[in-house]
């Protein structure tokens, strides 16, 4: 901008640039989700898990009945992430469980397991995914696997199959 406003004072000599406080309160938002890239796919996640989803949307009401949606956040508006963290800080309990089961998967000593969950049913936490997109990618991967075509399926090559789709997409 400061290079345009210098190319069109020979144009308009009286021209003075004035920087537009809102794009730097939109650095410093970018530089604080930047600094927190856990916080920022926690809040993604939760955009896309109610995105498109009334379903979803609809058990979300039936269980949580006093608490509104989470708001969505837009990138262009700043403001309206940080909403959503505050909400979600404020509103979901069940994430410091999580935070909790996943020090102890990690092998942290901060980690602590909740007084009703035993280590046999933390430990088949670690493979299940937190949010419900994994789940529906896994589903579209299955779908391949159980079709009609295939006549001869055993569990062991079902087992062989997965695993080997797992390794080919982390690579």
């Amino acid at each position: 901008m400061v290079k345009s406003g210098d190319v069109l004072k020979v144009l308009y000599p009286n021209l003075i640039h004035v920087t537009f406080l809102g794009h730097g309160l939109n650095r410093v938002a970018e530089k604080v989700r930047d600094m927190f890239p856990n916080v920022n796919k926690l809040v993604n996640n939760i955009k896309k898990i109610f995105l498109k989803a009334p379903s979803r949307v609809e058990v979300y009401r039936e269980i949580m009945q006093d608490i509104p949606l989470p708001p969505e956040p837009v990138l262009t508006r700043w403001e309206t992430w940080l909403e959503a963290v505050v909400f979600n800080a404020s509103h979901f309990e069940g994430y410091q469980i999580l935070l909790g089961i996943q020090n102890v998967l990690s092998g942290d000593e901060d980690g602590h397991l909740p007084t009703n969950y035993s280590p046999d049913m933390t430990s088949n936490m670690k493979f299940s995914p937190i949010t419900s997109v994994d789940v529906e990618r896994s589903f579209s991967l299955y779908k391949h696997i159980l079709s009609d075509r295939r006549t001869h399926m055993t569990p062991e090559h079902m087992e062989q199959y997965i695993v080997i789709n797992c390794f080919m997409r982390d690579t």
